[in-house]
Order: structure tokens, then sequence, then C-alpha cells
């Protein structure tokens, strides 16, 4: 799908040039040819130099959510029968209206108003609301332990916002858990006392390498990025380099052997891992 491809271009860009969390959603085409709405958050990752060159995602299918909202935009006059949240206010932040899912979740809401995590960053939120042409916004907001998107919907005219709520919890865990992952393999990555080299299984272009491959090799890391395994120093013999990849490819140990800058020969022992 050509309009999900520039997306995924776009938010992949965003991600590495502002390196913070970026969020979207885009139709992914299956094998068969069927597709369905995705969200997809995704988090920038450090190579061994500290620049942000990768990123770490989340694809979740939203489907029952797309659904979901649908009815809602359709049985909007029948909200107490909804299980998720839905709360009607006004501009001022004064609540109209509650269904009994709000009421449960949000007891105190009515009172507390602006001061409620549900309404939180309410400024900011009517600034983006009245400077944008579309009538739906998403956003997520935290409310004790547990995360909500809401879907707002509102009316200039009106000076009335509709805000649908949509329980991630697991999402975002799933989120925070990944960014820890990333962390400890960074950790791992830039202190282990053996060469790691992270290769494109497709093109055996390199994606990153570690401080300790480079040290032991003796070449810098721009020696490496964006190459074939054949086209560095230490490699050049293509065909043998080639085959070893393959090798590696499929998880066996094979010896790659090669030559520093000062002609000293070294021989790396590589193990394929498959992600």
């Amino acid at each position: 799908m050509p309009e999900s491809r520039d997306q995924f271009r776009s938010h992949l860009q965003k991600v590495l040039v502002h390196a913070e969390k970026q969020a979207c959603e885009l139709k992914i085409k299956r094998k068969d040819g069927t597709s369905f709405p995705a969200s997809l958050v995704s988090v920038a990752a450090r190579d061994s130099a500290g620049k942000y060159s990768q990123c770490r995602s989340i694809l979740t299918d939203v489907t029952a959510r797309m659904q979901l909202e649908e009815i809602l935009r359709r049985r909007s006059s029948m909200p107490e029968f909804n299980p998720n949240p839905i709360v009607d206010v006004d501009w001022t932040g004064n609540v109209a209206y509650m269904n009994p899912a709000a009421e449960r979740l949000f007891p105190d809401l009515g009172t507390a108003s602006l001061k409620h995590p549900w309404l939180t960053d309410w400024p900011s939120l009517l600034h983006t609301l009245e400077n944008r042409k579309e009538e739906s916004l998403l956003r997520e907001v935290q409310v004790g332990d547990s995360w909500y998107e809401q879907s707002i919907f509102f009316s200039k005219e009106n000076k009335r916002l509709l805000i649908h709520g949509y329980e991630i919890t697991e999402r975002k865990q799933a989120e925070a858990a990944l960014k820890a992952s990333e962390t400890r393999y960074r950790r791992l990555f830039e202190t282990a006392q053996d060469g790691i080299l992270i290769l494109d299984a497709e093109t055996g272009r390199i994606a990153d390498v570690n401080p300790f491959l480079i040290e032991m090799l003796g070449y810098s890391s721009e020696d490496f990025w964006g190459k074939q395994l054949w086209e560095i120093g230490p490699f050049k013999n293509t065909e043998a380099a080639k085959n070893r990849l393959w090798g590696i490819a499929e998880q066996r140990i094979c010896p790659l052997q090669g030559f520093t800058p000062g002609n000293e020969r070294r021989t790396a022992h590589c193990r394929g891992i498959c992600q």
C-alpha cells in the first residue's frame, strides 16, 4: 500500500531525527492480500557510536478499536452499554455526562474536573484542537496504574468534547519492557569481550559493530557501517566471506580470517543468531 509505505518512512524519519517515541496508524497487508489497521509505536536505539541509527517497534492490530470507534459513532446515543469509559466535557472542563463505565473507573472525575488525570494537559489539548482541521484526535493518558488511549471527538461550534477511552495498559507495559530490553542489550553489546557484528541476513550489509571488534581488528566504525562483510578489509576474500556469511545465517560457528591495517593476521569465530 503506497500510502502506508510513505507513512512508514515518515514515521521512521521522525523516530531517528527526534530520538523519541513516535506513534502512527497505518494499513498492513498480509501475505494473503488482506489488510488490517495497525498502530505502530517505535523508539530510537543508539548504535555503537552513540548515534540514533536504529529503532525498536511494536505493531498492534487495532481492528477491534477501530470497529469500536465506528460503533460509538453510530451508537453515541447509547453509551450506557459500552464497557469503556465515555465522557462528555465542555470547553472549560466541566463534565456534562459520564457513562456507567466512566463513573465506575473515575468516580471523582466530576468533582476533580481539570485536576483529574483523565483531563490532563487541558490547555495544550484545547490549543491543539483549535488549530486542527480534523474533528477527532488520539492521545494517551495515565490514570493511576492504568493507561488509556483517548479518542476525542470535538465540535468547535458547540465547544464540546466527547472522550472515548480504550485501555492500553498491556501495550504500555510492552513498550516499557521493549525499552528496558534495548537498554540491557545495548549495555551488553558495548561491554562484551567478544567481537559482535550485526548483519542484514539478506544483503550481508553491516548494521552495527561493537567496540571490542573495532579494537581487535584495528578498523574504525566507519570502515564497517553499511558495507557488506566481504567489502571490509579483514574479510576481503569475497567468496570465502560470502560462504561464511551463509554459514553464520544457519547458526553455525564459523571462523573469519583476515588482516588488520598493520597486516597482522586475526581470526574471529562468529556465531549467527537469527531474530
